[in-house]
């Protein structure tokens, strides 16, 4: 018994900072926990077995922090939380038959915790903003990997087409103070239907909207024409914001995909 409360204390919680670590502690403590197994019965010899496999995959995951960065894909991501799952599935059934097999179970928890983890990067914006191998290692392993204000390539598309169908909707002049219009020192701005400015913007948000809709690996590749669009909107007349709701709309909008943006930074 007390060689079991040695192996609990040295597990303890997960509380690395980065998933390098928990993935090296966690591949530790198993190391650990495969001597302290009972030998010579076929519990023992059964759990023995079903922990190798477990821990291959877990080494799979160390690896990801060592070596030439490779990148992940939905497929490498699926195919290692489906043998994760697997092989804890099949090491708790072994593990029931032994006389006391809590201090281990304890330790395959912390596993589907790595497991559950792993499935929020594989979710995050429906699979298409995935991190490379080394990125995922470095980063903190409590990180939040669902990405603000869009869950998915859909809902993304869906306020691109949203920014275009506003801004096509502009179709009365803006006027601000200046020169013009019979010494009233009113003139048009720029931004008006046939302004320069304003067919960018047009432009730049149809751009957006195309990239949105096309096939991509990865949410990253809509940034640059994004990036275009804020651009556009920011040379516009400022007036404009509040002379049309349209404006206003796509201001908002683009509010929205800065933070959505900036949340797509990786270490």
């Amino acid at each position: 018994m007390l060689k079991w409360l040695l192996l609990l204390l040295l597990a303890g919680p997960i509380q690395a900072d980065s998933w390098y670590e928990v993935a090296r502690r966690t591949h530790q403590q198993g190391l650990t926990l495969s001597s302290q197994l009972p030998k010579g019965t076929w519990g023992g010899e059964m759990a023995e077995q079903d922990l190798q496999l477990l821990l291959g995959a877990l080494d799979v995951l160390q690896g990801w922090g060592q070596g030439t960065d490779q990148p992940l894909s939905r497929e490498v991501l699926h195919d290692t939380r489906f043998t994760l799952g697997r092989y804890c599935q099949r090491l708790r059934l072994s593990l029931s038959t032994l006389p006391d097999p809590q201090p281990a179970l304890d330790w395959l928890a912390q596993v589907e915790r790595l497991d559950q983890q792993l499935l929020s990067v594989e979710n995050s914006f429906g699979g298409y903003h995935l991190p490379s191998q080394q990125q995922l290692a470095q980063s903190p392993f409590d990180r939040k990997w669902a990405l603000p204000g869009y869950q998915d390539p859909p809902e993304l598309m869906r306020e691109a087409r949203s920014i275009r169908l506003d801004v096509l909707s502009i179709t009365s002049p803006f006027v601000y103070p200046g020169n013009g219009l019979g010494g009233l020192g009113l003139g048009y701005g720029a931004g008006w239907p046939g302004g320069a400015e304003l067919q960018d913007l047009i432009v730049a948000a149809s751009r957006y909207e195309s990239v949105c809709n096309s096939p991509y690996e990865d949410v990253l590749q809509t940034r640059r024409a994004y990036e275009r669009l804020h651009t556009a909107f920011d040379r516009m007349w400022p007036g404009a914001l509040n002379n049309s709701a349209s404006m206003r709309n796509v201001s908002r909008a683009l509010d929205r995909l800065e933070r959505f943006y900036k949340a797509t930074d990786l270490p």
